[in-house]
């Protein structure tokens, strides 16, 4: 008991900041994982999920503790994942291992004197559990050869973004289309004002805002407003962003450009 304490202290400590800070607050409650529907996951660990039940049948009644573990994880996560909470899909994560290791052993305690049905049963499952990898490396692949936008920027883009890692002061705010304000703060130490649903505060406002900059539907005093709540200091502009068609929507002094990418520093 005492060997846990620690840990759970911690947590607590955790939940009462995220309960009590104003913005954590906010970021918490946008932060919603929900879980698929069980038929969903049902669907995507088969067949494996099955002969993981047998696997941990086996291991209760043989009262082999390493796998009557690995059965309690499985379960539990599972029960997890439909509590009423917000984050339930976290709790999937690493689900596969006590699946795939129960399932091992469910083939081998079940069939361990058919050799000939164990070696067919194995090519069986092989089989249908490589198709969900094989669809995610298929579909990862034709996304990368259409340059998808959602993986893919330009590599004008590309040097801005350099540029600006290495240029611009640490934490300066940028305004950016919400495709380059996802991208931003993982390559730079710099902040965006919208640039991913659950971990920009206030996500839905300040997409709305952006895309309304963008899209030119702003007035000039909107604009300041908008650069004053946000304490905007740099606009990056590229010319490939769907929202960015046909506006003109320089705004301030331009401290760098590469091909048709632009970054501006917005005059205060």
């Amino acid at each position: 008991m005492l060997q846990i304490l620690p840990g759970a202290l911690i947590l607590l400590w955790q939940f009462w900041i995220i309960a009590s800070h104003p913005v954590l607050r906010l970021w918490n409650n946008q932060n919603v994982t929900e879980a698929l529907p069980l038929w969903d996951l049902i669907l995507s660990l088969s067949p494996a999920i099955f002969l993981a039940l047998v696997g941990g049948w086996k291991a209760l009644r043989k009262k082999d503790i390493p796998f009557v573990i690995l059965l309690g994880w499985m379960i539990g996560a599972i029960l997890l994942t439909y509590t009423p909470f917000n984050l339930q899909r976290r709790f999937m994560t690493g689900i596969y291992i006590p699946v795939a290791v129960l399932c091992a052993y469910g083939i081998s305690e079940w069939l361990e004197h058919n050799t000939v049905l164990k070696k067919w049963l194995w090519r069986g499952l092989l089989i249908t559990s490589i198709l969900t990898p094989l669809l995610v490396i298929f579909s990862s692949t034709v996304a990368v050869l259409q340059k998808d936008s959602l993986i893919y920027i330009n590599s004008d883009e590309f040097r801005a973004i350099k540029w600006m890692d290495l240029n611009l002061p640490e934490n300066s705010v940028i305004l950016a289309s919400p495709r380059i304000g996802l991208i931003l703060p993982a390559w730079t130490d710099l902040r965006v004002v919208y640039g991913h649903p659950f971990e920009t505060v206030n996500a839905s406002q300040s997409k709305a805002l952006v895309e309304r900059f963008f899209l030119g539907e702003m007035s000039p005093v909107e604009k300041a407003e908008f650069f004053h709540q946000y304490d905007v200091v740099y606009l990056f502009w590229s010319p490939g962003e769907d929202l960015a068609q046909s506006k003109d929507l320089f705004e301030g002094d331009l401290v760098y450009q590469t091909g048709k990418v632009r970054v501006f520093r917005i005059a205060k």
